[in-house]
């Protein structure tokens, strides 16, 4: 078998040991569960990316210095699926609901920060396998190997929680468990069909330790830098998104959480079955039109659900935002991001572009979040409720999508 096509395989396999800890809605339904404030929701889901930017940028040097790509994707693969599991194990054990908050602060941004190890030595290895030529038509195929199983496999586990949510905790917390310990049961193979992939290990040769300033060398590069940037404004609105629209779904418009994964589903699936299109349209036209037009269907999307807050325009936000990412428009954003990302990479400094890459989008994220919950404090405790904070709160999200829009539009400087 062809190292691309086990490298498919991988992604089907990954994709579907991570239904449950991957899946927003899901984690949310566990955090409502356990009675987590809103506030401290949109602060956690910051911590969620700002531990993986500051641990990952650290490890840079090191990760240059050797070939530890394929064992570290394998391991930190497994671990992400695993660690989750253990808060609702904790629930089943009598343990106090604030504890598990606790808990939730610790344990979800560890498994994040993993999964930012895996996926960026994954993209390291697109990197040295895939001609640069062929980079828009291969990532949209990747991008539909790992986000088609979540879908086929989510939908069932929506159902089961839609009943499991009518329960008694410790019910619920039983389901809850057997559904990511299931799911992690994918890693198995996942496990045997990467590490068969086989590389070069150990030292890399002609490699030396860079100082603080060479490391900020992406940052400097003229051919890097929009995308850098580009990402950053995208991850402050998937910020927004990420932090409140499954709390908006699930305790605003009070929908079952079957009901907002099957719209989230269906938006989503037809951005997966776009991605090779849009990989294709990406290289007809270019990122920058790729960027300007995304980031306008972005702000229809989201301003549709602020100014009409009701379930039937919620098809048309999935449609066009969601959360800023798992949407049509989003994910055909992303996939030319990290397309761009890979594509202008040195050979020499791969680690070091995609670190920066990964800090570009994980503080713009945890920026979103962060300021989102600040932001629905402030508003609540100025006598808002909470359904009229939330829809502020993506209000004020329109000002990110204008910026990430004349970024997008603004021709590069010679």
């Amino acid at each position: 078998m062809s190292p691309v096509k086990k490298l498919y395989i991988y992604n089907l396999l990954t994709a579907a040991s991570l239904t449950v800890v991957a899946e927003f809605l899901f984690i949310d339904q566990l955090l409502l569960r356990i009675h987590t404030g809103v506030v401290l929701i949109g602060v956690l889901k910051a911590l969620l990316f700002f531990l993986p930017v500051v641990s990952y940028q650290l490890a840079v040097p090191v990760l240059n210095r050797y070939r530890v790509e394929v064992p570290l994707c394998a391991w930190f693969y497994v671990l992400r699926v695993l660690l989750p599991a253990s808060v609702p194990a904790a629930a089943l054990l009598g343990v106090e609901n604030a504890v598990l908050q606790w808990m939730s602060l610790a344990i979800l941004p560890v498994s994040m920060m993993l999964a930012t190890f895996a996926n960026n030595a994954l993209m390291i290895i697109y990197h040295e396998r895939f001609p640069a030529g062929e980079f828009n038509r291969v990532a949209g195929v990747i991008h539909m190997c790992f986000y088609l199983p979540c879908f086929v496999l989510g939908i069932p586990i929506s159902l089961i929680f839609k009943h499991a949510a009518t329960l008694d905790d410790r019910s619920f917390f039983i389901i809850y468990l057997a559904a990511m310990l299931v799911c992690a049961l994918f890693q198995l193979p996942a496990f045997a069909v990467l590490r068969s992939l086989g590389g070069q290990r150990g030292r890399r040769e002609n490699v030396r330790r860079e100082s603080f300033a060479e490391q900020l060398r992406p940052y400097r590069d003229p051919r890097y830098r929009k995308t850098l940037i580009v990402t950053f404004l995208h991850a402050v609105v998937t910020g927004f998104g990420i932090a409140y629209i499954g709390v908006f779904c699930l305790k605003i418009m009070a929908l079952p959480i079957s009901s907002a994964f099957i719209v989230r589903t269906t938006a989503s699936i037809v951005g997966v079955l776009l991605l090779p299109y849009a990989g294709r349209l990406a290289d007809k036209v270019g990122y920058r039109r790729m960027y300007t037009w995304g980031g306008i269907l972005l702000g229809i999307g989201l301003g549709a659900l602020v100014a009409f807050p009701y379930p039937w325009v919620l098809p048309v936000c999935a449609l066009l935002f969601w959360d800023g990412v798992n949407s049509p428009v989003g994910s055909s954003l992303q996939m030319c991001e990290q397309a761009a990302a890979s594509k202008l990479a040195p050979d020499n400094d791969t680690a070091g572009y995609i670190a920066a890459f990964n800090v570009a989008r994980c503080t713009g994220i945890g920026a979103g979040s962060l300021f989102a919950g600040a932001l629905f404090g402030a508003l609540t405790g100025l006598g808002c409720s909470e359904a009229t904070g939330l829809r502020l709160v993506f209000a004020a999200c329109l000002l990110p999508i204008a910026l990430l829009v004349w970024t997008g539009a603004r021709k590069e400087r010679n």
